[in-house]
């Protein structure tokens, strides 16, 4: 078992606040919801680039997307064009530490929000 987090634009959460249970659905059926978000601009994409080098390692360029790791958490990221997925294993010191860094990035963000899959939360 896995806890998620999800880096998405805050358009997104504008589109779905009031349904979450509908953007879960559809990100069941599209696993990386593709034709169920919204892009990211360029300019969110440099950005978040730019914030996952704190903490982030690139690993590798893969047909879904940029992977990226925290290796001390075991923590792993998935950058699309999308969403940034952030996952770790539950019950770990991870779970802290995605959910800060994602809560980071999303606070105070007019670009960013932060979703909780777990819990159908939104930051």
């Amino acid at each position: 078992m896995s806890y998620a987090v999800y880096i998405l634009p805050r358009r997104v959460q504008t589109k779905f606040k009031a349904k979450t249970r509908q953007l879960l659905e559809a990100l069941e059926r599209e696993a990386l919801g593709e034709h169920v978000l919204d892009r990211f601009t360029e300019a969110e994409l440099e950005a978040l680039t730019e914030r996952l080098a704190f903490g982030w390692e690139e690993q590798k360029n893969t047909k879904r997307g940029r992977r990226y790791s925290m290796p001390d958490f075991g923590a792993e990221a998935l950058f699309t064009p999308y969403a940034l997925f952030l996952s770790c294993p539950a019950g770990s010191d991870a779970i802290f530490e995605i959910s800060q860094w994602a809560s980071e990035t999303a606070l105070g963000s007019e670009t960013f929000a932060k979703f909780d899959p777990q819990e159908g939360s939104w930051e």
